[in-house]
C-alpha cells in the first residue's frame, strides 16, 4: 500500500496559456488555431490583417480566446468571444459580451 498522501490539484497558482479557437455556426465547426503566452498576443492574432487564415474566407465566424492553466484536463478560467464579419476591406471584428447562442452550452474548446 502506498502511504503517500493525495494532494488535490490547485489551478490558481499554475501558469496559463491563451488558446485561440476559430468557430463556425454550429457544434463540430471548430478548430484550435494556436496558443499564446498573453491574452494581448492572442487578441492581436484575432485582429491581425492576416486573420483571413483564421476565419478562412468566412467559413468560421467566431473566435474564442480561453485562458487555460497548463496541464492535463485543465478548464478555462476566463474566455473572450469575438465575431468576424467579412466585408470588402477584410474582417470587421467585434468583441462579444457573452458566447453566441449556438455555442452557449459548449465549454473547453482548447482541450479538443
Amino acid at each position: 500500500m502506498n502511504d503517500t498522501p493525495v494532494v488535490p490539484m490547485r489551478w490558481d497558482d499554475k501558469p496559463v496559456i491563451y488558446v485561440l479557437i476559430a468557430l463556425g455556426n454550429k457544434a463540430g465547426q471548430s478548430r484550435a488555431w494556436g496558443w499564446y503566452e498573453t491574452k494581448e498576443r492572442a487578441e492581436e492574432a484575432v485582429r491581425s490583417e492576416y486573420n483571413n487564415n483564421i476565419f478562412e474566407d468566412g467559413s468560421y465566424k467566431y473566435a474564442l480566446i480561453e485562458e487555460t492553466p497548463v496541464g492535463i484536463g485543465s478548464y478555462s478560467r476566463a474566455v473572450w468571444w469575438y465575431k468576424a464579419e467579412l466585408g470588402e476591406g477584410g474582417y470587421l471584428i467585434t468583441a462579444l459580451d457573452k458566447s453566441p447562442p449556438e455555442w452557449e452550452y459548449v465549454i473547453g474548446f482548447g482541450l479538443g
